[in-house]
């Protein structure tokens, strides 16, 4: 787990530090919750911990992606799960769980902390998602997520139906972000988006 920085004295940060309670830091991570954080803010970041300053430039970028790469994942994952037929406001939903997934992971990112990502997101996230009803795959999609596969080797077939959909939805997030972030900026953000998959889709 992520420990708390002591605050203000940004040369004894390590790289397993939280930033949460970073004093200069602290303000900006309660205001901005729930939201991207401003190019004024992102500069304070990399001004205040400069030794982070990568993880601003990976929120940049993930900030000018997110729209695509979210509509990306949701085309990609109905056309594998009939989603439309057994939730009529799926259309609406997916975008903004999705969306809210990427927001807070960019947080978490820029906070250097996973326990908060897990606390405050997706424990709760996870038993919303898990609580539906999710359509079966259809074979048909098969390729879709995850190259050429066969059922037998689809990571997706070895679980239980509710946490299928959950599974391949970040599973996609996730390599549609390493297609549209540079390397470096996906390098700081992949352990995020990895704990996304890991966690919504645990049993």
């Amino acid at each position: 787990a992520a420990s708390a920085a002591r605050p203000g004295n940004t040369r004894e940060i390590t790289r397993n530090q939280s930033l949460r309670r970073h004093s200069l830091l602290q303000e900006l991570f309660r205001r901005s919750e729930g939201r991207h954080w401003s190019e004024e803010e992102l500069s304070t970041y990399s001004r205040s911990v400069p030794e982070f300053s990568q993880r601003a430039d990976a929120a940049r970028a993930i900030t000018r992606h997110e729209a695509t790469v979210v509509e990306k994942t949701v085309t990609e994952i109905f056309s594998v799960y009939a989603f439309m037929k057994h939730h009529p406001l799926a259309e609406v939903k997916a975008p903004r769980d999705i969306t809210q997934v990427s927001v807070y992971t960019t947080t978490a990112m820029l906070m250097n902390d996973s326990d908060w990502l897990r606390d405050r997101l997706l424990l709760w996230l996870k038993t919303i998602l898990q609580a539906f009803a999710f359509p079966k795959r259809e074979s048909s999609g098969q390729r879709t997520l995850f190259g050429n596969r066969t059922p037998s080797n689809n990571p997706a077939e070895n679980m239980e139906q509710r946490r299928q959909a959950i599974f391949e939805t970040y599973i996609a997030l996730k390599k549609n972000y390493q297609q549209a972030l540079d390397p470096a900026q996906f390098l700081v953000i992949e352990p995020y988006l990895q704990q996304v998959v890991d966690t919504l889709s645990a049993d």
